[in-house]
């Protein structure tokens, strides 16, 4: 395993979110460094970073904050065996195929919506009424 320890800097441009962002998600019990050396600097390892990484994806498919600590059981005592461990990160990573389901669902509808629109405009380019008032493919306009 890999103990390479990364600044909060790095590990914020590695997973692309801001410094205050990752301090924030500490605040809230969501991730904690690896080590704290006696400057205050806080380290990550490759641990962190997945577990970062795993919450930007939930917070990119709309879950709240608290949906997410009862997602990764932040509340919860801490395994007691690799079964529960197993168990707590399996109901996480369903969660987030459920929530990857639903977006994609939403975006077939909204690839849907704008292929019709696309095809109507593309008409309106092409016709030579000089008003759009009766003109079924108005509604398609922005």
């Amino acid at each position: 395993m890999d103990t390479t320890q990364l600044r909060i800097g790095e590990i914020a441009k590695i997973v692309g979110v801001s410094q205050r962002t990752i301090r924030y998600y500490e605040e809230e019990g969501l991730i904690k460094p690896a080590s704290v050396i006696s400057t205050g600097m806080r380290l990550y390892t490759e641990k962190e970073v997945s577990r970062l990484r795993f919450i930007n994806r939930l917070r990119l498919l709309g879950l709240s904050i608290e949906s997410i600590k009862i997602t990764l059981g932040v509340d919860k005592p801490k395994p007691s065996c690799k079964k529960e461990a197993m168990q707590r990160s399996l109901n996480a990573l369903e969660v987030a195929q459920q929530k990857i389901e639903e977006q994609v669902e939403l975006f077939n509808k909204l690839k849907k919506d704008n292929e019709v629109a696309l095809a109507s405009v593309k008409q309106c380019v092409d016709c030579l009424k000089t008003s759009c008032e009766d003109c079924p493919q108005k509604k398609h306009l922005p």
